[in-house]
């Protein structure tokens, strides 16, 4: 329990941090902004500050975040995409947004090809999480009662064709039944209205589960990791439950930038990011939100987005996805 409260602390920590301006005294030139997708307070929000603060002094430069959310991360993407291409503008997004919304949208208010991959920076397993007011108390009992009731069981996400959408279908699909979907803005709204019992169940990444673990009002019923996390040691992944193939879509955060950006300076962000995500501090502080640091070639962004687009398209276009 002091342990958990501990690194609880830390991680509270971080959001509050979340919510403060990064400063530097690096003021050789104009600053270097990560435009994110997503609201203040979540996973991306903190994870940019977070490399902000470390990668400044590395570049002799002052970071600055810019929170871009809307339309599944289509608004901050356009702002990216139209930047000058001199690094100064960067981009940080699941990967699985990247690959999906070609296959979501008719038309993309940018192209796809105008932003180039950096580097990954971390990664995240997704979670089924279930209020503690729902009749089922492990997965096994989920999997039944959903069967015997197709599209009774409510799931919240932070959007249509989001990540936690996206895996909500798998596992639909999966299980030979259908859940019925709760887009919110955002995580936080989703998990109040499970811990309120407004919904039934969520798929959220650790960073929003973590503070109410001792609470009582929820239930994990299964992790997308390879191995248990180490805070929820008695959730089973999906693995363990018999699949294969990952359900609960794996979360890579990477960065990007316009596309003619040259390479040299592509080579030189790629390096400083490579020791931003090594540095101890670093790790320590996103372990304990539940991420995990991550580093790539520039060309692995490119193979691994491809791969994932491949893997998605069938199931995009089965259900007939498309944003609101």
């Amino acid at each position: 329990m002091p342990g958990i409260l501990s690194r609880l602390s830390r991680t509270t920590a971080l959001c509050l941090m979340a919510c403060v301006p990064l400063a530097t005294t690096a003021q050789t030139s104009s600053p270097t902004s990560i435009v994110i997708t997503a609201p203040p307070g979540g996973a991306a929000d903190m994870l940019a500050r977070v490399v902000g603060m470390k990668l400044a002094p590395l570049i002799d430069q002052t970071v600055i975040v810019e929170n871009r959310p809307g339309a599944n991360a289509t608004i901050g993407t356009r702002v990216v995409s139209q930047a000058k291409p001199d690094g100064k503008t960067l981009l940080l997004v699941d990967r699985t947004t990247v690959a999906a919304n070609p296959l979501l949208f008719d038309k993309l208010p940018y192209d796809p090809q105008d932003i180039t991959g950096v580097s990954d920076v971390a990664k995240l397993s997704f979670l089924f999480v279930v209020g503690n007011d729902t009749p089922y108390q492990t997965w096994e009992e989920m999997v039944a009662y959903a069967r015997a009731n197709p599209g009774k069981i409510t799931v919240g996400s932070s959007g249509v064709g989001s990540g936690m959408h996206l895996s909500m279908e798998l596992i639909a699909r999966a299980l030979g039944t259908s859940f019925t979907h709760v887009p919110y803005t955002g995580m936080a709204p989703a998990m109040q209205d499970v811990l309120a019992g407004n919904t039934d169940a969520v798929i959220s990444g650790p960073e929003v589960v973590i503070p109410h673990l001792n609470s009582g009002k929820l239930r994990v019923l299964a992790s997308g990791g390879d191995e248990r996390h180490p805070m929820m040691p008695n959730v089973p992944t999906m693995r363990e439950l018999g699949f294969d193939e990952p359900l609960l879509l794996p979360v890579s955060f990477a960065i990007y930038a316009p596309r003619g950006t040259p390479e040299p300076t592509i080579s030189s962000l790629n390096a400083s990011l490579r020791k931003v995500m090594s540095d101890p501090e670093i790790v320590e502080r996103l372990t304990t939100a539940g991420l995990q640091p991550s580093v790539s070639s520039p060309g692995e962004v490119a193979e691994t987005t491809a791969q994932l687009a491949t893997r998605l398209e069938a199931v995009i276009r089965e259900i007939g996805l498309k944003p609101n």
